[in-house]
């Protein structure tokens, strides 16, 4: 087996922690849900603890088998996709206020 070139291989950041994931999450939830507001997406509350479900067990079932490690991935892609939902939500509140 031979070694990839050096411009083909994946950098990987191993010193990332849930501070640098926290931080970026925020940032990435606000970006996704201007697109989807610009998009005309509306949601309303039971759609978010529906949808908060809904991620909590699809996106566990994808990472069961990487331990604490996928019960950490999955409760942050889920905060993530439920501030996208959450921040839909508020925007369509203030805008039919």
């Amino acid at each position: 087996m031979g070694t990839l070139p050096a411009d083909w291989r994946i950098l990987h950041h191993p010193a990332n922690d849930i501070d640098d994931e926290l931080a970026r999450i925020g940032t990435y939830s606000l970006l996704k849900a201007r697109e989807r507001i610009e998009a005309g997406e509306r949601v309303g509350a039971a759609g978010i603890a529906l949808s908060l479900l809904r991620d909590l067990v699809t996106v566990y079932r994808l990472e069961w088998r990487n331990g604490r490690r996928g019960v950490i991935r999955t409760l942050l892609v889920c905060c993530h996709r439920c501030l996208v939902y959450v921040t839909i939500y508020a925007e369509r509140v203030r805008r039919e206020r």
